[in-house]
């Protein structure tokens, strides 16, 4: 009886041994699928800051992994990631997890709450720069911290104010992440493909006719657009645009689920008294200005178009079109050479480059009430 006992208490005591951690820091290749938002009008011109398209996106990537059960943290994959979605081929897995706590402004100011920090202040006329320290007592709409002067409401003095934090708390990531839990498995060097879907993400057409003197011909050049509202880049990227119309469920709550709304897209304002009055209107709104970076749109980039210095007129070669493929009942247009999908950000690339075009001027007016338009 005391053997057993003994022997039940050695295992109460025990400890749970920690699950091995395996991190894969980037893909080794890449394919960026997109799909163009379909309800979306062909003269609606893609808005980057609501991007309703998406992208299947494919990623090999190489990790080393020791016997047994292993949870693998792929970093770097889109922040629009339905995780649900993900398909993972290499190694059998048990469980997935979207690792949400990204490096923002609203994950630094929860997770210094009631920790210091250092208020920098920039006074607007003198120019001059203080700083002394301070604890963030609350986060939520009011921030308000704690100095040798007693409690304040911060940014609400016209000043230039930011706050400097000391470190990364443990936890937060600048980087989006997926975890897998695996089964057991014997180890060794595995490649392992991730598949998944991914929000904002957008592509069009956008066709350039150059009419012949006569009037009998043109020549005709189109530029497929690529968009990501994504804060993730996709370096050196297999790049396709799918046309057609695709069926797709969406599932109540997507949005919120998947993070749209997530803490790392969402900018962070407090709201204060307007300077000089003592009223109830908190009609202001002042941006927070933490020391974290945010991604603003990028300009067009045209890498796929050689440009002539001379006459800086856009020369296409065949070299440089996208190719046409038939994918069922869609259509598949494969960049051929490499890209780099940048986050947050468009790029264009030829599709199509024909010469002498044969055609017709029409002239077109529109009547109605004995009432015409001019002739287009």
């Amino acid at each position: 009886m005391r053997l057993w006992l003994a022997l039940i208490l050695l295992l109460v005591a025990a400890p749970v041994a920690a699950q091995t951690i395996v991190t894969s820091e980037a893909p080794k290749s890449v394919f960026v699928s997109l799909y163009r938002y379909p309800d979306r009008g062909v003269d609606d011109a893609i808005d980057l800051e609501n991007l309703q398209g998406f992208a299947m996106i494919s990623e090999t990537r190489e990790v080393d992994l020791p016997p047994g059960q292993v949870v693998i943290r792929f970093e770097g994959v889109a922040s629009g990631i339905q995780p649900e979605t993900a398909i993972v081929l290499g190694t059998e897995i048990s469980e997935k997890n979207r690792d949400r706590t990204l490096l923002s402004q609203r994950g630094l100011l929860d997770a210094f709450t009631g920790q210091r920090v250092i208020i920098k202040r920039t006074n607007a006329q003198t120019g001059n720069v203080t700083e002394e320290s301070g604890t963030i007592r609350s986060g939520g709409e009011r921030l308000v911290l704690q100095t040798k002067d007693g409690f304040e409401a911060l940014y609400c003095n016209y000043q230039r104010e930011t706050l400097l934090f000391p470190g990364v708390p443990k936890g937060l990531t600048a980087k989006p992440v997926l975890s897998v839990t695996t089964r057991d498995q014997p180890g060794g060097r595995q490649t392992i493909t991730l598949t998944y879907l991914a929000r904002k993400f957008d592509w069009q057409a956008n066709y350039v006719g150059e009419l012949a003197p006569d009037a009998k011909s043109m020549n005709l050049i189109a530029w497929l657009t690529m968009a990501s509202g994504d804060d993730t880049s996709f370096i050196d990227a297999n790049a396709f645009a799918i046309a057609g119309k695709i069926e797709r469920q969406e599932q109540d709550g997507d949005s919120d689920e998947q993070g749209d709304y997530s803490p790392g897209n969402i900018d962070v304002y407090f709201q204060c008294w307007p300077y000089g009055t003592t009223t109830s209107d908190l009609g202001q709104e002042v941006p927070l200005p933490v020391n974290v970076m945010t991604l603003a749109p990028a300009p067009m980039m045209m890498r796929m178009a050689d440009m002539d210095q001379e006459s800086m007129s856009i020369v296409v070669t065949g070299s440089r079109i996208a190719e046409q493929e038939d994918l069922g009942d869609l259509k598949l247009y494969r960049i051929p050479f490499p890209v780099t999908v940048a986050a947050r950000a468009q790029k264009q690339v030829a599709f199509l480059n024909k010469q002498s075009v044969r055609g017709d001027m029409i002239y077109r007016s529109k009547v109605s009430d004995q009432d015409a338009d001019e002739v287009e």
